[in-house]
């Protein structure tokens, strides 16, 4: 049987955390992050990175989010400036 722990934070991102992946998302809304276990097999340094997100969803909810939100803006005007 797989465990599945998901905890909601202040009604803005939950945490699910399986074995095989690990997943914060806007509660309602899309992934803010995931990884795969494949992910932080293959590539050790992910590891803090992983911590790090989880302790924000916690400690900082609204600083991830926005992280996130600055990271598809710089994705998107790459995806422009390629064109």
């Amino acid at each position: 049987m797989k465990s599945n722990k998901s905890i909601k934070y202040k009604n803005s991102l939950i945490v699910d955390i399986i074995p095989e992946e690990i997943t914060i998302s806007l509660k309602d809304g899309p992934e803010v992050v995931k990884w795969v276990q494949d992910e932080w097999i293959e590539d050790k340094t992910l590891l803090p990175i992983i911590c790090h997100a989880i302790r924000m969803a916690y400690t900082n909810p609204q600083e991830l989010i926005d992280l996130h939100q600055k990271h598809i803006d710089s994705q998107k005007q790459i995806a422009i400036n390629t064109k």
